[in-house]
């Protein structure tokens, strides 16, 4: 799923930089070059941008099958988060700080080191920084995660159910202020929240049908032709471009298509043969490398090969992605995972600790001199 996902970020990308910017031109609109279809392999490239989304189900879904039933040791699992993505965003941000040495700014160096890169103000130095707002998102939701957890853990899909309508009443509100619905869900934590939450449910979804003896390939099927139905309707009514006050529950629908297309292919993802799983795997685990690095790929590498004027720009672009940016991109992604990335995953440490019962805290039978030390042991 990270695989499929990093990729389809990367074509995403390739249509809306190499065919739509090229033809609006520097200061131009490239929205206007939108695509409206409903093809369903195309409008799944135009509203590419719904990998984020994905990605953002998935982190709540992988954190919460671990964690299920397990407490967390807070500072241990933060140290873990830092190790996961600090090593290569602050590699981008230090490349990009040696090509744009105007752009620094000791404000805006903290807010970029601090994750706060989706807020006006943070270091800007493009393509290098193009893709921090995202990871900045992701981070702000793994501090909120061991509590999330604690709080589902203790109370349940209910409290789920209004944290997210009370997430949607505040994004109104924000709304009401702003004026721009799509910029409120789309890029702050505020619109974000709701996808992992509904990630972290389809955890518990996942952990009890997981060795149901269901059609499982059939209900992928299924739950893929759903998500790319709601994509469509999404691009009919105006796609991404689009300011319109439906967007505050977009997150919402968006991140229950990914759900179920999560739960059922994962399952099903069991029963498919080594030859074929072990690639799509290899695509996954240095799919991070591939997020950061592949808007700069975009970037460089049409200054280097210019892009073909003989076919369609939108074919064209994606032909440009698979004939040139892959064949860069994806073994320096690859090697960006082994010298940079992994040296510092193998230094992550356990965060998951079984609860203790309370039968453990306190002896069944204590002598009464004993009995105030016992409850503030207890305690």
């Amino acid at each position: 799923m990270r695989g499929f996902g990093a990729m389809l970020i990367v074509f995403y990308h390739a249509l809306h930089l190499l065919s739509f910017g090229v033809r609006a031109g520097p200061g131009g609109d490239p929205t206007q070059f939108w695509i409206f279809t409903k093809n369903p392999a195309i409008a799944l490239i135009e509203e590419g941008h719904t990998s984020v989304a994905m990605f953002m189900v998935l982190s709540g879904f992988v954190f919460s099958v671990a964690a299920y039933g397990r407490e967390i040791d807070y500072f241990a699992y933060v140290k873990n988060r830092i190790l996961r993505v600090y090593p290569l965003y602050a590699t981008m941000l230090i490349i990009g700080l040696a090509a744009i040495p105007t752009a620094y700014s000791t404000a805006a160096m903290v807010q970029a080191l601090f994750f706060q890169a989706n807020y006006v103000g943070s270091l800007n130095v493009p393509p290098f920084s193009s893709m921090f707002w995202a990871v900045s998102v992701e981070f702000q939701f793994y501090l909120l995660f061991p509590f999330l957890h604690r709080f589902i853990e203790r109370d349940g899909v209910r409290w789920v159910v209004g944290c997210i309508a009370l997430f949607v009443v505040f994004r109104w509100l924000a709304a009401s202020i702003s004026t721009n619905p799509r910029d409120v869900t789309y890029w702050h934590l505020l619109g974000r929240l709701d996808q992992f939450l509904i990630g972290m449910l389809s955890a518990r979804a996942f952990l009890r049908l997981e060795n149901k003896p269901l059609p499982w390939g059939l209900i992928t099927l299924a739950a893929s032709a759903f998500m790319l139905a709601i994509l469509i309707g999404f691009n009919q009514l105006g796609g991404y471009p689009v300011i319109a006050y439906w967007k505050l529950i977009w997150p919402t629908i968006e991140a229950l298509g990914w759900a179920l297309v999560l739960i059922s292919y994962t399952i099903f993802a069991k029963r498919i043969p080594g030859f074929l799983s072990k690639p799509l795997a290899g695509l996954g685990t240095i799919s991070y490398s591939i997020y950061l690095l592949h808007f700069t790929c975009l970037i460089v590498i049409p200054r280097w090969i210019p892009l073909p004027t003989t076919t369609s720009p939108n074919v064209m672009s994606q032909l440009y992605a698979i004939k040139f940016v892959l064949p860069v991109l994806l073994p320096l992604a690859a090697l960006s995972y082994y010298a940079l990335e992994r040296p510092f995953l193998n230094m992550r440490v356990r965060y998951l600790r079984e609860p203790v019962p309370p039968a453990a805290l306190v002896p069944t039978t204590v002598p009464p001199a004993a009995n105030d030390r016992a409850t503030d042991l207890a305690g």
